[in-house]
């Protein structure tokens, strides 16, 4: 087996990578640390496919804030726990502003101190569901009832209380 350390990388471009390899139908997992695991035969293909994917440094999966900086992190996590707290019990548009927009930085942000890679990605996976379910349309497949759009926000909420 290879491992490949991208367990610091952005959500967003970790999912980049996941969905190349089930495209390029390569069997892969990831370790604890959220790195890359593959079996050495298939080193060259993930070679090819990393080649492809944008630099994990770039201006695009730069976020304002920096994995380091434990209080803008906590901030963001504030905002969104404030935001999910709302959203699970009523409509509320600031809130659905919220989400979209910490979402989109969580997602450019690697790992937090403090934070496990696979714990970090539930995170930004869960934050990043609700804000594409609240921007869906009417027959989108990512679209949730309001029930549902409730209850994704109550656990959401329940996430990030052991954070805030």
């Amino acid at each position: 087996k290879v491992v490949y350390e991208v367990g610091s990388w952005p959500a967003a471009l970790q999912s980049m990578l996941a969905d190349s390899l089930t495209v390029a139908d390569l069997p892969y997992e990831w370790d604890e640390r959220g790195d890359l695991v593959v079996y050495a035969e298939h080193e060259e293909d993930v070679e090819v496919l990393l080649d492809d994917l944008p630099d994990p440094d770039a201006p695009e999966f730069a976020g304002e804030v920096s994995a380091n900086d434990g209080i803008a992190v906590h901030e963001l996590l504030d905002r969104l726990f404030m935001a999910s707290s709302k959203l699970a019990s009523k409509d509320d548009s600031a809130s659905i502003l919220a989400v979209d927009d910490v979402a989109a930085t969580l997602e450019r942000m690697g790992p937090p101190f403090g934070f496990e890679p696979p714990q970090w990605k539930a995170l930004v996976g869960l934050s990043s569901r609700l804000r594409d379910a609240l921007a869906a349309g009417p027959g989108d497949e990512v679209a949730l009832t309001d029930l549902e759009i409730r209850t994704l926000s109550g656990d959401l909420k329940a996430l990030l209380r052991q954070y805030v």
